[in-house]
């Protein structure tokens, strides 16, 4: 597994389009999960990247699935929870893998911050939805 630390986010930022974003905050430096919170022209944006243990049919891709799902429904569509971002080369690609991490970018809500965990509500959520609707394309 690749030190979050090593990575260059501004490079992975590239590919939803910033040249000029700011990392102006890391959230649980401690764990091998990646939370940012980037800056761009006073916008602000959380990313977050999950370690990709490259077993097999990954647990982290779906993970990564899961979230996608439920940010895009109830953030995207219905209002409820942070939009979620395409990356610049595909309105259908919400997240992708890159140094050993899928990252995905969402919108930044200031308040008490989510703990993202497999038992999480919105994993429940995302779980929930993925049995009635198909996933979103990621090719």
């Amino acid at each position: 597994m690749h030190d979050p630390q090593s990575i260059n986010l501004n490079e992975i930022l590239k590919y939803w389009g910033f040249s000029d974003a700011k990392i102006t905050k890391y959230f649980h430096p401690d764990s091998p999960r990646i939370v940012a919170e980037i800056s761009d022209v006073n916008i602000h944006y959380i990313l977050k990247g999950i370690p990709d243990t490259r077993d097999g049919e990954s647990r982290e891709e779906q993970t990564i699935c899961g979230n996608v799902l439920a940010h895009h429904f109830l953030g995207n569509q219905k209002g409820i929870a942070p939009q979620i971002f395409p990356t610049k080369c595909s309105t259908q690609d919400y997240y992708l893998n890159k140094d050993g991490y899928w990252f995905y970018l969402i919108e930044f809500i200031e308040g008490r911050p989510m703990h993202e965990t497999p038992e999480d509500e919105l994993g429940k959520n995302a779980a929930f939805l993925g049995r009635i609707f198909l996933p979103i394309s990621t090719e």
